[in-house]
This record gives structure tokens, C-alpha cells and sequence, in this order.
């Protein structure tokens, strides 16, 4: 038994060193493992990292879009902006120009409050045309007015109460047509037929208001 056990001993010490190499071998391989694994985690990582890349280059290109849409836009603010202002100009001078010509809706203003509106003749058809103002008083009561028209001859007057045609009327010193108001008067219309179809010019107006001031609008331009 003693011989055994002598002879058991030196086998143990003898396998110790292979164990020990079996377990140094077992631990290698099992951090070889562990490395894959921890690898494999990164590599996963690496792949989200990637989409996020993309997902970011994405938003990039959305951006450029974003860019692109307002760039076109601004252009076409611009565009639209430039059009309207020349549009607009051109629509105002052609109006302005139209009416510079014509006769109708000119208003003149006296000193005593008074309004006087022009409005477009019409031509009769027998060789006469009618020129109409409105006259319309201001805070002073209107006692009478005068258009200076003497340079035409005259058809008729309307209204024909109240009016006459002055040479050098007395408060005014014009020639033309003289209508007298009542005192309830506050605004009328005036118009005088005359010989012809003459062009438009300014001619001189006074209202007694009650006294007198004196005023341009437009009628007829008789030679």
C-alpha cells in the first residue's frame, strides 16, 4: 500500500501541469468567445450608427428640398412683386393721361365753402351741345352764381327760372349765365345749351356766399 501511494503521488504532480494548461486553454477560449460576442455588439452598434448616418443624410436632402422650394418661391415673390409694380404704374399713368382730355367729374372749391363738379357735355345731335355743373353750398348760403360762358351763344338755360345772361355782371365781373337761388336752396343742378360741340376748357365760376369768391372749372371752350 505504502509503494502505491509513493508511485500515486508523483502521477498526480506529473498531471497537474496538464490540468493546469487544460484550464489556461479553456479560459482562452472562453475570453476568445467573449471578445466575438462583444464584437458582435459593436458591430451591431456600428450598424445602427450607419442608419442614423443615413437617416441624418436624409434629413440633409430634405433640407436641400426645403431649400430649393424656397428659393423658387422667393423667385417667384420677386417675379410677382416686380409684374405688379409695373402693372400698376403703367394702369395709373394710362388713367391719369385718359382723363388729363376729357370733361366730367373735375370738382373745383371756393374760398366760401362752395362745390362745383363738372359734368361730361353731350353733344345733341342738331349742332348744339349741354354743359351741366352741380353746385352745391358750403356752411354760408349760396344767394347766387355765375358761369363764364359769354364767349358762346347760347340756345337756352335750365333751369331757366332765375337765370339770365350777364355781360360784366356786377358782382363778378364775367360774362356768361346768372342763376339766382332761393334760400332754401343747398345744392341743384345747371346746365346751358349752346351753339356747337366745342373741346373743354377752364373757364371762371363765382358763388356769392355772401361774398364772392371766385373759382376755375371746366365748359366749353367757345372762340
Amino acid at each position: 500500500m505504502m509503494g502505491r501511494a509513493r508511485l500515486t503521488t508523483p502521477r498526480l504532480l506529473l498531471a497537474l501541469p496538464l490540468r493546469l494548461a487544460a484550464a489556461a486553454a479553456l479560459v482562452a477560449f472562453i475570453g476568445c468567445a467573449s471578445e466575438m460576442t462583444s464584437s458582435t455588439g459593436s458591430s451591431g452598434s456600428s450598424g445602427t450608427g450607419i442608419e442614423d448616418a443615413g437617416s441624418s443624410g436624409s434629413s440633409g436632402s430634405s433640407g436641400e428640398l426645403d431649400a430649393g422650394s424656397s428659393g423658387s418661391s422667393g423667385s417667384s415673390g420677386s417675379s410677382g412683386s416686380s409684374g405688379s409694380s409695373g402693372s400698376s404704374g403703367s394702369s395709373s399713368s394710362s388713367s391719369s393721361s385718359g382723363s388729363s382730355g376729357e370733361i366730367g367729374g373735375e370738382t373745383a372749391t371756393t374760398s366760401n365753402g362752395a362745390t362745383i363738379v363738372a359734368a361730361a357735355p353731350t353733344s345733341n345731335g342738331d349742332g348744339t351741345s349741354t354743359w351741366c355743373w352741380t353746385v352745391t353750398e358750403g356752411a354760408k348760403d349760396i344767394s347766387n352764381w355765375v358761369i363764364g360762358v359769354g364767349a358762346c351763344t347760347i340756345v337756352s338755360r335750365d333751369p331757366s327760372r332765375g337765370s339770365q345772361v350777364a355781360v360784366a355782371e356786377p358782382t363778378s365781373g364775367l360774362d356768361g349765365v346768372k342763376w339766382e337761388t332761393k334760400d332754401s336752396f343747398t345744392s341743384g343742378r345747371f346746365c346751358v345749351t349752346i351753339e356747337g360741340t366745342p373741346g373743354p376748357a377752364l373757364l371762371d365760376v363765382a358763388v356769392k356766399a355772401p361774398d364772392v369768391a371766385a373759382a376755375q372749372i371746366r365748359g366749353p371752350a367757345c372762340p
